[in-house]
């Protein structure tokens, strides 16, 4: 049973080591920030270009008998669905390289030095494995709870179990 209950709160003791080490902190802006920017641009164009396409179609074919500000909501739950789909693929993608960059760091700051490889981890290398199997895999399971966003923290929780298992099974 311990095993289980420190299995569960692993991931925010990873948090807190992670704020408490200046190192670790300063090599995680630049993936925050790649990531905000990969959002933001995907959240732009998708508005710009696919909001109203999509609008026509659900308006004019799809759900003619619904109100037209309906529609429009479920337009924009719709683009937004898109943009969260699309910037998962690609954050996926790119930034295995610095999930593998934390992870070495880490293992320096604990003094484990020995388990390191000679060679330093090459971002072609992580580039080739996030094109892996098990990360379609995640990105499925990560579009497929998605709804569970919108039960208020209960749901919320058990998105963030769901995809935070699979995360860690894929760091291993």
């Amino acid at each position: 049973m311990v095993e289980i209950v420190n299995g569960y709160i692993y991931p925010f003791r990873g948090m807190i080591y992670m704020l408490r080490k200046r190192k670790l902190r300063k090599n995680s802006y630049l993936p925050i920030i790649f990531s905000l920017l990969i959002d933001l641009v995907v959240l732009i164009l998708m508005f710009k270009f696919a909001y109203t396409p999509q609008y026509n179609l659900i308006n004019d074919h799809i759900l003619k008998f619904f109100w037209p500000w309906l529609n429009k909501v479920i337009t924009v739950i719709i683009v937004i669905i898109q943009v969260y789909i699309f910037a998962m693929i690609v954050i996926n993608i790119f930034l295995g390289y610095f999930f593998e960059k934390a992870f070495d760091e880490v293992l320096v700051l604990k003094g484990c030095h020995y388990l390191l490889e000679q060679e330093d981890s090459s971002c072609l290398r992580s580039f080739k494995r996030s094109f892996r199997l098990f990360q379609l895999i995640k990105i499925l399971v990560a579009v497929l709870t998605l709804p569970l966003n919108f039960v208020p923290t209960i749901g919320s929780i058990a998105y963030y179990f769901c995809n935070g298992i699979m995360q860690a099974w894929d760091q291993q």
